[in-house]
């Protein structure tokens, strides 16, 4: 992987108008750790500074229950050298919604990302749930052949398997139909919250999966798509 030896540096995307969109890196961060990194695809809660991490869970459904929309940024774990690839990934799937991009930071371990998610995912319980399982198939992501669709719904990947499950509700998100209209589970104290974008949308059929993800208020996108039960509709 190329190293970033500037303090901010750039990987560019075209967006469906033709928009440059660049994956953003911060300057690398520093960040202690009690003990070595855990495996690749656990999340870090910060701590009272930004060079300490309070805990990780590599279970996204205790993860789930501190990941709420106050948390200022996040960190991840990945495979070796591949934080790149995480934040170019999430940067591409950005981009082809035309939503305000994440920022990202390298760090002092070559296995650990500091991910600031944009405000776009985080006034959602199930968008922040999506992203991530979108941070984890990021791992896979070569921004040089640009295999995205291999990277998000390649069967090769384990990692790609929870998107795969719900890959109609994840399709019409990517159309832009991202607002969720349902309950969303409660968290309040609970340290386990096992319901997430996974368990919502993996058993829906097209038209449940058409009332729970609607178009933004004053999107203003116009569809030309026949057939008025289309996921795009």
């Amino acid at each position: 992987m190329r190293k970033i030896s500037t303090r901010v540096a750039t990987c560019c995307y075209h967006d469906c108008s033709g928009v440059i969109v660049k994956a953003i890196f911060d300057e690398r961060v520093g960040i202690q750790l009690s003990y070595c990194v855990p495996s690749s695809g656990s999340f870090g809660v910060p701590g009272l500074s930004p060079s300490t991490v309070q805990s990780w869970d590599h279970c996204r459904e205790q993860f789930a229950a501190k990941f709420v929309s106050e948390m200022p940024f996040f960190y991840f774990t990945h495979h070796e050298n591949a934080g790149r690839s995480v934040a170019e990934f999430i940067t591409r799937f950005e981009s082809l919604l035309g939503v305000p991009n994440s920022r990202y930071s390298l760090t002092t371990h070559s296995s650990v990302l500091k991910v600031t998610p944009s405000k776009f995912w985080m006034d959602c319980y199930y968008k922040r749930s999506l992203l991530t399982l979108l941070a984890r198939c990021g791992q896979n992501y070569d921004c040089d052949c640009d295999n995205f669709d291999d990277a998000i719904f390649g069967p090769n990947f384990k990692e790609t398997q929870y998107i795969r499950d719900t890959k109609p509700a994840v399709l019409r998100f990517m159309f832009g139909f991202t607002r969720y209209v349902g309950p969303t589970p409660s968290i309040n104290q609970s340290t386990v919250v096992k319901h997430g974008w996974k368990e919502e949308f993996e058993k829906l059929d097209t038209s449940a999966i058409r009332k729970k993800l609607i178009l933004p208020e004053q999107s203003g996108r116009v569809f030309n798509i026949v057939g008025i039960d289309s996921l795009w509709t």
